[in-house]
């Protein structure tokens, strides 16, 4: 079942609120990027097809107001 705008949007609060714990758990990028695009994905796989694109810019604008630049993340 995929979610809605809103539903989406709440998780998306919820990810980004895990950015800097998440960071601060996993300083090094190549144990960062793994466990952020696995929560990433898991939340792009619940969207609407017309709202994927929604979501990874969401996500890519997350990632650039904390300074985490250098990683795509694909619709």
């Amino acid at each position: 079942m995929t979610m809605n705008r809103d539903d989406l949007r709440r998780l998306l609060v919820e990810l980004e609120s895990q950015i800097e714990p998440l960071r601060a758990e996993h300083p090094d990028p190549e144990h960062f990027w793994p466990e952020f695009a696995e929560r990433a994905d898991a939340i792009r796989r619940q969207a609407d097809p017309h709202d994927c694109d929604w979501a990874a810019t969401w996500i890519e604008a997350m990632l650039a107001f904390h300074a985490m630049p250098g990683q795509s993340v694909e619709a």
